[in-house]
């Protein structure tokens, strides 16, 4: 597991950008929800 304990460093690199892709999607769809909560509220 000590062997493994290097390898999630870098593993973790790539995850981080994966996370932007996602949060781009999210605000795309976050646009989207305002409007439709705004709908709701009235």
């Amino acid at each position: 597991m000590k062997s493994t304990d290097p390898d999630p460093s870098p593993t973790k690199k790539p995850r981080a950008e994966t996370f932007p892709q996602k949060v781009s999607q999210r605000k795309k769809n976050r646009t989207k929800t305002p409007a439709k909560k705004n709908n709701n509220r009235r």
